[in-house]
């Protein structure tokens, strides 16, 4: 039987770590190994995991890094800590359904599977203007059922792999997607190594969070990998032309369109319209800045 380790992805997740530990204990193989990466959080992500592990009795070790290192290189150091045959990866904030692993584990199966992804479902089914959720355009809210969208971005939030292919392509590029899309760069590397199955029984659920300001702008600053992913794959499903992220550029030209689309819902949602046009200049600054580093034409 293939063995399996769990590495679950944490940055200031005291809130919900325990959740996600939970979870897992009370689910299938609830006797794999889990490891979790806290990236050198401010909270108590550390001593959460650690106290749930020994609630749950689980088989758990936390890897705390003494310096944030972001979730690439966290991750890669957890991998390095583990010599199962399947690596699973879950975000601190997500919720698997109790037959997680035993269905990630069925869908390796067939040998030319090198990796699974999942389905990721939100934990408020009508996310509202200033969720976190709505603003991802990898995720598609205009049907029923997951959030996900198979071949897309790879999100290690539910994704699993075989740790010889995962070693073959040397893991996650920490090192070129720090801020950001080393899932997606993971994911399309991978497929020279085998087909990447998509299990839409592999669920997580992801837990409800806002934005704030500062989440905002800190998240702007992440589409430069975006502009990465299209220089070194050759293209990128968010791009029309030489417009990367056409929707969000609309939004920017266009402000009407951003209460039309979102349909803010409270006096919050609306003082909230300010700062995401905020976001949005700041998004397009950083796409046009590492388009000129990479040497690309991006609009």
């Amino acid at each position: 039987m293939l063995r399996a380790t769990v590495i679950v992805r944490a940055r200031n997740e005291a809130r919900h770590i325990a959740q996600t530990l939970e979870a897992l204990a009370a689910g299938s193989c609830a006797d794999v190994e889990v490891l979790v990466a806290d990236d050198a959080s401010t909270d108590d992500t550390d001593s959460v995991a650690r106290n749930a592990g020994e609630t749950h009795g689980m088989r758990l070790r936390v890897l705390s890094l003494a310096e944030r290192q972001g979730p690439a290189a966290a991750t890669n150091a957890a991998a390095r800590q583990s010599d199962a045959d399947l690596l699973f990866f879950l975000d601190g904030d997500c919720v698997p359904d109790r037959d997680w692993i035993a269905q990630g584990i069925a869908a390796f199966d067939r040998p030319d599977v090198c990796a699974v992804e999942g389905a990721v479902y939100y934990a408020n089914p009508q996310p509202g203007f200033r969720n976190r959720v709505p603003l991802n355009p990898f995720y598609n809210l205009t049907r029923r059922g997951p959030l996900s969208v198979p071949g897309t971005d790879y999100a290690t939030g539910n994704f699993a792999v075989r740790r010889a292919a995962f070693e073959a392509v040397g893991g996650f590029n920490a090192k070129r997607y720090a801020r950001g899309r080393e899932d997606t760069d993971l994911g399309l590397r991978l497929r020279a190594h085998g087909a990447i199955a998509y299990n839409p029984l592999m669920r997580v659920t992801h837990q409800e969070e806002y934005w704030t300001f500062r989440d905002l702008l800190r998240n702007a600053r992440r589409y430069e990998a975006d502009v990465r992913i299209l220089k070194d794959h050759g293209d990128f499903i968010f791009r029309r032309g030489p417009i990367l992220h056409p929707r969000f550029l609309l939004e920017l030209l266009c402000p009407v369109a951003i209460p039309l689309r979102y349909r803010p819902r409270s006096l919050a949602d609306w003082l909230f319209v300010p700062q995401f046009y905020a976001y949005l200049l700041l998004l397009r600054l950083t796409i046009w800045r590492a388009a000129a580093q990479e040497g690309l034409f991006v609009l």
